[in-house]
């Protein structure tokens, strides 16, 4: 039967059998075995396994430290993005004669543009000049939010961020498609006197020329809505 060994209860009288099989302890055996051996190969190489070890968790604490830059990288450029486009809508309702510059085809360039010139009938030359300033502002900042999308896309793209890079050209097609503005093509690099593509980067103004001018083709409008007379407006229509 193999091996017996008796043990003593915990009350007296009481006793209890063990009996281990010749196979349990050849398993056993078995085992001893081969930890003799795990501990001599740590007593042989012990030094260079723990090496590895500590290389391969190295490694590991790597490419989660990459991944939570990304991840914090994704999630800021994520959020900058919708707060621009946040803003633009903000900027859209809060300046209704100036909705023209949003208008994504011809056919609604024209549409909105009748209504503002409608609306703005009998307003002051004052009055009128002052909107043309804000018009002007609101160009530049549409532009500068495009030459900011177009970096982070460019960083993303360095960093082999292909989820972020994805996300970031998308969002610099939609950009492609609203600059593509009968206004906004003419406030680029149509007004002679203060064309808008001398404010930014060489880099912008390439990609700007490869990916909107390329297949743009309303006419630039170098008055808008807004108009003024033509002594007025004269010096802007250049």
């Amino acid at each position: 039967m193999g091996a017996g060994v008796l043990f003593a209860g915990t009350r007296e009288g009481d006793y209890e059998y063990v009996v281990e099989t010749k196979s349990s302890l050849a398993h056993k055996m078995l085992l001893e075995a081969a930890g003799r051996k795990f501990y001599g190969f740590i007593e042989r190489f012990g030094a260079a396994a723990l090496s590895i070890v500590a290389f391969i968790f190295s490694l590991y604490s790597f490419y989660q430290s990459e991944s939570t830059q990304n991840f914090v990288f994704q999630n800021e450029a994520i959020k900058t993005e919708y707060d621009i486009y946040r803003e633009l809508s903000k900027l859209q309702h809060d300046n209704p004669f100036l909705t023209h510059l949003f208008a994504q085809s011809p056919a609604t360039y024209f549409y909105i543009t009748e209504q503002i010139r409608t609306a703005l009938e009998g307003t002051p030359p004052r009055e009128k000049t002052k909107l043309l300033l804000e018009e002007r502002s609101l160009a530049h900042f549409i532009f500068t939010t495009y030459e900011q999308t177009y970096y982070q896309w460019q960083t993303a793209v360095q960093a082999n961020n292909r989820h972020l890079a994805v996300l970031l050209a998308d969002n610099l097609d939609f950009f492609d498609k609203f600059l593509c503005n009968s206004r906004l093509v003419w406030f680029w690099d149509n007004n002679n006197n203060d064309q808008m593509s001398d404010y930014f980067s060489k880099e912008l103004v390439s990609y700007y020329k490869s990916h909107v001018h390329r297949s743009c083709a309303v006419t630039p409008d170098s008055s808008g809505p807004i108009g003024l007379s033509s002594r007025q407006s004269g010096g802007q229509n250049g």
